[in-house]
């Protein structure tokens, strides 16, 4: 047994009955709520998945916080550390060790500069909020200090820099809005609903309401 093979096994043992494990996963750190998919070669470093959250193939995500029911697609990264733009140079060489990270460093004695984390307002574990219910698509990137609001959908490729609100679809480089999924008045009847929050009994039985019909309603 090979050291991937050998990872995985405790990684799906310590998981077992929470989250399905594709091949070759990192994991450190996590919390799942349940009936979680992490694809194969996913990385997730002190993250939280809502109940039903699933993550696509060769994503990485670190210090984030996902809703229930987030689709999340391959390649999506959250990137949560920053360089000085105020120093003469942006490489951390320069300002810290780094001889274990990259193998050579110039720097002496304590660290000048270490990157300063973002967190979204009122948040203090998390440095990326994701609502319920949210579709990434694939190869977008996350910034750091960012929440997501419930329902919102972000096109692939996107590079988001700032909070996006609830039902807002956005993309491009930097990630604008493109338009709302629903008029104002059924986005807060399904806020008001919370219907994430519904037992996965209630959840089976109106599996019908989920469609077109639900937003009629």
């Amino acid at each position: 047994m090979n050291i991937f093979s050998l990872r995985n096994f405790f990684l799906r043992k310590k998981y077992r009955g929470l989250s399905k494990l594709g091949l070759h996963c990192k994991i450190h750190n996590c919390s799942f709520e349940g009936l979680n998919s992490v694809s194969d070669e996913s990385k997730l470093f002190n993250c939280c998945l809502g109940y039903a959250t699933y993550i696509g193939r060769s994503s990485e995500l670190y210090m984030t916080k996902l809703g229930k029911y987030c689709s999340i697609a391959d390649h999506v990264f959250s990137c949560v550390g920053n360089h000085p733009l105020h120093f003469m140079s942006t490489h951390p060489a320069f300002y810290y060790d780094t001889s274990k990270q990259i193998g050579y460093s110039f720097h002496t004695g304590s660290s000048l500069y270490r990157g300063t984390i973002k967190y979204p307002l009122g948040e203090t574990q998390y440095s990326v909020v994701i609502g319920n219910d949210v579709w990434i698509g694939s190869h977008s990137l996350l910034l750091g200090g960012i929440r997501i609001g419930d329902g919102a959908v972000i096109a692939a490729g996107a590079v988001v820099t700032h909070d996006v609100p609830d039902y807002a679809v956005v993309g491009g480089v930097p990630a604008k809005i493109i338009k709302y999924r629903f008029d104002r008045m059924t986005i807060q009847r399904l806020q008001d609903s919370k219907w994430w929050n519904l037992s996965i009994e209630e959840v089976k039985k109106r599996f019908t309401d989920f469609g077109v019909k639900g937003v009629s309603q």
